[in-house]
């Protein structure tokens, strides 16, 4: 996402960013390899632009057997509207770079004009969904070049971890590619940490929302 200027707040204790009502429900890719557009564009664009224009997501709910959010679908944004721009037509992983160039060319279409289907990953959204869009483009650089406008991080040091812990203590979530077969060594409040995960290697796309430093 954007690194904005201006940032100086110093990172607390903890942060946790899914507790504000901004926040959408946490949902279910299902049979999809989405996970990056589920990452940039269910999650991170859902909460900009939710803490941008105050909607409040609170009352949202994720449940099956409806595999979908009940309420609010003009204020949470589809992952399927990038994801079948970017899989070249199958169902496979996706570059974080072209997810992010979507959402600054093309903008993004909420989940109430081009619903997520786990189950088909080629339909071409809709003309409403295409003029509806842009009016959510992500904010560009001032850089003449596109991939100015977000920032990649190889996190190998305290100094790198500082930058996380400021970007979420400014309300900005985060996308991280992790490694899914760790999942099982979570603890039971589901966290990793340093005793739990140790992956060389990384094969699903996720999306930082805090931190605790206990």
């Amino acid at each position: 996402m954007p690194f904005k200027a201006g940032i100086t707040q110093l990172a607390g204790a903890s942060k946790d960013l899914s507790l504000l009502n901004n926040f959408p429900p946490i949902g279910d890719q299902g049979s999809e390899n989405s996970c990056v557009s589920w990452a940039t564009g269910y999650y991170v664009k859902t909460f900009q632009e939710a803490i941008e224009h105050s909607w409040d997501l609170s009352t949202t709910n994720w449940s099956n057997p409806s595999e979908a959010p009940d309420s609010n679908l003009d204020k949470i944004f589809s992952p399927d509207f990038i994801y079948h721009q970017v899989n070249d037509g199958e169902n496979g992983g996706t570059y974080y770079a072209d997810n992010i160039k979507v959402i600054i060319d093309n903008g993004c279409a909420t989940w109430e004009e081009f619903p997520n289907d786990d189950t088909d990953f080629t339909t071409w959204p809709g003309a409403t969904a295409w003029r509806q869009a842009p009016l959510y483009r992500g904010e560009a650089s001032s850089d003449s070049s596109w991939n100015a406008a977000y920032y990649y991080l190889v996190v190998d040091s305290e100094e790198d971890i500082q930058i996380l812990k400021t970007l979420l203590d400014n309300n900005m979530l985060i996308t991280v590619s992790v490694n899914a077969n760790y999942y099982y060594n979570m603890t039971a409040d589901d966290v990793w940490n340093i005793d739990n995960y140790n992956g060389s290697t990384t094969n699903h796309a996720n999306t930082m929302v805090g931190y605790l430093d206990d």
